[in-house]
């Protein structure tokens, strides 16, 4: 019997957080700012990194700090954009961590139009 419901427990509490991280509020962040239009879901930095690349973001592999920082640039209309990421989102092995929405900020998600030269512009 101790088994039993020691098994059901741990069984619950997976269950629960499968459900935690499968409503994860990056979800619906990274898809309001990248104005996608399917579920977005992944595990792990990697997977984070594959998706965001397929959407033509490119990880800022020179910054350093607490955010995995993107650049996005539009070759349509010439923007530049800036997506930080925070890696308190990620455990050690780069694995999603289960936020709430209570437990959410925005700030760990930041998104910034950048100036764009005028040596830059198309014309």
């Amino acid at each position: 019997m101790v088994n039993y419901l020691t098994k059901e427990k741990t069984n619950s509490e997976e269950a629960f957080k499968e459900i935690i991280l499968t409503n994860h509020p990056i979800f619906r962040r990274l898809a309001n700012i990248t104005d996608t239009r399917y579920r977005v879901f992944f595990t792990n930095v990697g997977e984070m990194d594959a998706w965001l690349s397929s959407r033509g973001w490119a990880e800022d592999l020179f910054h350093i700090g607490d955010y995995i920082s993107y650049d996005y640039d539009n070759k349509r209309t010439g923007a530049k954009y800036n997506l930080k990421i925070s890696k308190k989102l990620f455990n050690e092995d780069d694995t999603l961590i289960g936020y709430s929405e209570s437990e959410w900020e925005d700030g760990m998600v930041q998104f910034t139009e950048l100036a764009v030269p005028d040596d830059d512009l198309p014309f």
